[in-house]
C-alpha cells in the first residue's frame, strides 16, 4: 500500500514538473502554434474574420503570452468589417504589440467598456461606422446588444496608445458625422537633458452635425523617466486648432 502511494506521488510530481516545464517553454516561445486556432476562435466568437497574416502568408512573428496578462505580438492584425458594411475591413494594423490585463477583461465581461492596457503599431487603418438604426462596427457577436441610436458611444479605453502612422475613417449617421483622421508619430527635438522627445500629430477633416469640421492637434512630449525612486514628471506641450462651422478655437 505504501509502495503504491509512493508511486502515485512520484507520478504526480513528474506530471506536475512536465506541465510546468511545458508552460515555461510555451511562454518563452510565445505559443506560435496557437496563431491558427486563436484566429479561428476569435472569428467565431466575434462573428468577423480575424487574421494574423495575409492569406497564404505564414504566421511568422506571431507570439502570445498569458502569464501576468495577455501580451500579443503579431506582424498583422486584420479584423473584417460587419456584413452590412462596404468597407474592406474595420481594422488593419501592422507590427502590433497588444497588452490586456485580466482585470480589464473581467470588467468588460461585466458590461464596462473594454480597456486596452497598451496598443502599439507601426501602421493602423480603421473604418468606424454606425448606421441610423444603431448598428455599429464596434458591436461584435452573432447576437449583439439591441441597437440604440441615441445611446452614447462607448469606445475602448486605452492606457498607452502608440501608432506611428494611422488613417481612420469615422462615419456616424445618428450624429451626422463623417470624418477622416490621420495620425503620425515622429521623433522631435531633444530635451535639455538629452532625452529624445516625440511629436504626435493628428489631423481630422469632414463634417459633424452637418457642419464642416477641421482639427489639427500637435503634441510634443518627452516620455517620463523612472530612475529608481525618483520618477520625473515632464511638461507636455499641446497645440490645438479646431474649426467647427464658423467657430474657431486655437
Amino acid at each position: 500500500m505504501n509502495r503504491t502511494s509512493h508511486n502515485w506521488r512520484v507520478g504526480l510530481a513528474a506530471l506536475l514538473l512536465c506541465t510546468v516545464a511545458a508552460v515555461a517553454v510555451g511562454e518563452w516561445l510565445g505559443w506560435p502554434f496557437l496563431a491558427g486556432p486563436l484566429q479561428n476562435f476569435l472569428s467565431e466568437k466575434l462573428d468577423r474574420r480575424v487574421r494574423f497574416a495575409d492569406t497564404g502568408a505564414p504566421n511568422s512573428g506571431f507570439a502570445i503570452r498569458f502569464i501576468g496578462g495577455i501580451r500579443l505580438t503579431t506582424p498583422l492584425l486584420d479584423v473584417a468589417a460587419p456584413s452590412w458594411s462596404t468597407a474592406p475591413n474595420m481594422l488593419r494594423a501592422d507590427d502590433v504589440a497588444l497588452e490586456l490585463r485580466y482585470m480589464d477583461l473581467w470588467r468588460a465581461y461585466r458590461g464596462e467598456p473594454i480597456r486596452i492596457h497598451s496598443l502599439q503599431a507601426r501602421r493602423l487603418d480603421g473604418n468606424i461606422e454606425r448606421l441610423a438604426d444603431g448598428r455599429a462596427s464596434w458591436q461584435f457577436g452573432k447576437t449583439p446588444a439591441p441597437a440604440s441610436p441615441d445611446k452614447p458611444t462607448r469606445l475602448p479605453e486605452f492606457g498607452t496608445l502608440r501608432i506611428s502612422n494611422g488613417l481612420v475613417h469615422y462615419a456616424d449617421a445618428p450624429l451626422t458625422a463623417n470624418l477622416d483622421a490621420t495620425l503620425s508619430l515622429v521623433p522631435g527635438p531633444a530635451a535639455a537633458d538629452g532625452r529624445q522627445s516625440t511629436e504626435v500629430k493628428v489631423e481630422a477633416a469632414g463634417r459633424y452635425r452637418k457642419l464642416p469640421l477641421k482639427i489639427t492637434l500637435a503634441s510634443s512630449a518627452v516620455l517620463p523617466s523612472n530612475n529608481g525612486s525618483n520618477p520625473s514628471v515632464l511638461p507636455v506641450a499641446v497645440t490645438l486648432d479646431a474649426i467647427v462651422g464658423r467657430a474657431h478655437l486655437e
